[in-house]
């Protein structure tokens, strides 16, 4: 009798528990896992990120001395928004840097339950059938392949919870229209763009919505397009002049992200950084005729150039003969790679080695334009559908702690497996679910497919480094055009 009236209750505090409590094992699973493998970079709870000096130590700094800068000596740092120093800022008001890590990761775990449980709402929802919210729940608290990060450092977590909760509230405006539901909805969507700048894009489908809906009453169109960018306006109201004053630079987003922003190394990323312009330009090249740029994938073009052995292209399958032509050959990369490797040679002094960035940018350029006019197909078009590969179609459980596939356990093998084919599932929903949108309109699936379109193109075609897991809020989106699939062909509702 009990248990039937908690399948039936849709209450927060009987489903949120249940929810958090699954978490708790499966996330204890994955922190034994890293404890077995990285202990070094585990702190209590927390793992301990690459990211974390850039996320978190700015906060600290901000505690300390007052100003958002990356240590006592860097200047006032905007290479990141602040969007996780948010909720970290709120503890360490309060409590010691160590304490207030355990509380943020808990408040990631916590709040990832909340979101799972609204999804399962929504899905229930927009297809009218219980058994929608069961599935949701079921797949969300064990199964998505971006589930270890709730225990990491990194914007991954809240920005997926964030971006769900927009997508709760903005399901409840496409129905009652109210103005609450549509500030909150923008609030959490702009928390998403502070944690994730280039879901940025994402604010357009919403505005171009607004706009046609209310095509025949202009107040409308300015008021409603008002109230769900205001979050946004209010953060950038202080964001700017802040950045502004420090710079002297007009920095909406981030440094990175400054339109005309001349080659140089900036605040957090200098003449060691692995992510500084010249391996930018290396990563460019890379792309042009699409390649693989994730510098930490073993295989991939931007993983050789970084390791320091081989010299050579043995056991690297990577480059084919096709991408070479008279002024770019095997010898020319092999030089670059060299080249690469002595700008971060820390006995030269530092000249020398900012010389050697510089002359990498050139040779990447060169070599950039003799592809394009070799293989103007390739470069043009052929290329970005590989980056589209790249991006899409690799195994999203790669980066999971523990033993490679083949050496782990028959309950680590099938647990990755479900989870492999749940996000292909997802994945190959979008493009199902636009050709079912032709003849079934629903514009909040056709929102929801926008937004997964949109992270296709960044990453496809305007971003050289892509990371399967800036496609987890893709992966949302994912599921509504799976439930939506389902609702139209299998429990044929209206």
């Amino acid at each position: 009798m009990v248990l039937k009236k908690i399948i039936k209750s849709r209450k927060s505090y009987i489903w949120i528990p249940i929810i958090l409590f699954v978490k708790l094992i499966v996330l204890y699973f994955f922190f034994s896992q890293i404890q077995n493998q990285s202990p070094d970079k585990l702190n209590g709870i927390v793992f301990i990120s690459n990211d974390f000096s850039e996320l978190i130590e700015p906060s600290n700094q901000l505690i300390k001395n007052g100003i958002y800068s990356l240590d006592d000596q860097s200047p006032p740092y905007a290479g990141r928004i602040p969007g996780y120093a948010f909720p970290y800022l709120l503890f360490r008001l309060l409590f010691s840097e160590n304490i207030s890590l355990q509380l943020l990761i808990l408040t990631q775990i916590i709040f990832s339950s909340i979101a799972v449980f609204l999804l399962g709402l929504i899905s229930e929802k927009i297809s009218k059938k219980s058994l929608s919210f069961f599935i949701s729940i079921i797949v969300f608290s064990f199964f998505p392949f971006f589930i270890k990060e709730d225990l990491y450092t990194m914007s991954t977590s809240f920005s997926i919870s964030a971006f769900i909760v927009h997508l709760f509230f903005l399901e409840k405006f496409f129905n009652n229209e109210s103005k609450k539901t549509l500030l909150i909805s923008g609030l959490f969507l702009t928390w998403v763009v502070l944690l994730r700048p280039f879901t940025l894009l994402y604010i357009f489908p919403i505005i171009v919505y607004i706009t046609y809906k209310n095509r025949r009453k202009l107040i409308n169109i300015f008021k409603y397009n008002f109230i769900f960018l205001l979050p946004f306006i209010i953060f950038e109201c202080f964001w700017i002049p802040r950045n502004y004053i420090n710079t002297k630079k007009i920095i909406p987003l981030q440094d990175a992200y400054v339109p005309g922003q001349k080659f140089g190394y900036s605040s957090g990323c200098d003449i060691d950084c692995i992510a500084k312009f010249s391996v930018i330009e290396i990563r460019k090249l890379i792309s042009s005729w699409g390649g693989n740029s994730i510098w930490y994938k073993p295989g991939s073009e931007m993983h050789w150039f970084l390791s320091y052995k081989p010299l050579d292209f043995k056991n690297h399958l990577f480059v084919k003969n096709n991408i070479f032509f008279e002024g770019f050959n095997k010898d020319s990369l092999i030089n670059l790679k060299k080249d690469l490797q002595l700008s971060y040679n820390g006995e030269l002094n530092y000249d020398e080695r900012v010389k050697i960035d510089l002359e990498i940018v050139q040779k990447c350029k060169k070599f950039r334009a003799i592809y394009m006019k070799n293989k103007p197909l390739n470069y043009f078009f052929i290329s970005h559908l590989n980056r589209i590969k790249n991006f899409l179609f690799v195994n999203p459980t790669q980066d999971w702690p523990g033993a490679s596939f083949t050496e782990n356990s028959i309950f680590y093998k099938l647990y990755k497996s479900i989870s492999i084919l749940i996000y292909l599932l997802t994945l190959f929903s979008i493009p199902i679910y636009g050709i079912i949108l032709l003849k079934k309109k629903n514009i909040y699936g056709l929102i929801c497919l926008s937004y997964a379109c949109i992270l296709i193109f960044i990453f496809g075609f305007l971003v050289e480094l892509s990371s399967v897991l800036y496609f987890s809020t893709g992966l949302i989106c994912g599921w509504i055009c799976l439930v939506l699939i389902f609702k139209n062909i299998l429990f044929k509702t209206k």
